[in-house]
């Protein structure tokens, strides 16, 4: 954690309960990984904006929101037990493409609002993810293996960078991480 510029990265392992947190506070985003139990929720926040983009997966339950505050508008596309969605959105210059395969399970998502760029792609039968996230200079990329349990995350806030390679059938950890001059191995 670094309080100066209020970064944090959590990474939790909770009985195959695996929580990743990437918080901004200076610009207040928020990225949450969560999978309990086969209950996987992604959810990308822009508070600044008052952007909300939820896709959660619990027991063939899906659920995708795209809510935008300022102008308060709702949309919700459920899916309980196939069909295939395709939505394309444009919100003051935030410009939303979802593609999605329910019986493959793969979600991609491509976003831009005000230089906040967001690809997301997902497979949930291998529980693959990979997200690339530009806000700010602030760029995520994160690839996820959730059968072999391996996650990259590589991470630029403002100098911040962090890169994490974890591997939990050997538990082996490495972290880089270099924030203002002060490097962390």
């Amino acid at each position: 954690m670094d309080r100066c510029g209020v970064d944090v990265i959590q990474h939790m392992d909770r009985c195959g309960a695996d929580v990743i947190q990437v918080m901004d506070r200076c610009g207040a985003d928020v990225i949450q990984v969560i999978d309990r139990c086969g209950a996987d929720v992604i959810q990308v926040i822009d508070r600044c904006g008052a952007d909300v983009i939820q896709v959660m997966d619990r027991c063939g339950a899906d659920v995708i929101q795209v809510m935008d505050r300022c102008g308060a508008d709702v949309i919700q596309v459920m899916d309980r037990c196939g069909a295939d969605v395709i939505q394309v959105m444009d919100r003051c210059g935030a410009d939303v493409i979802q593609v999605m395969d329910r019986c493959g399970a793969d979600v991609i998502q491509v976003m831009d609002r005000c230089g906040a760029d967001v690809i997301q792609h997902m497979d949930r039968c291998g529980a693959g993810v990979f997200q690339h996230m530009d806000r700010c200079g602030a760029d995520v990329i994160q690839h996820m293996d959730r059968c072999g349990v391996d996650v990259i995350q590589h991470m630029d806030r403002c100098g911040v960078d962090v890169i994490q390679h974890m591997d939990r059938c050997g538990v082996d950890v490495i972290q880089h991480m270099d924030r203002c001059g002060v490097d962390v191995i």
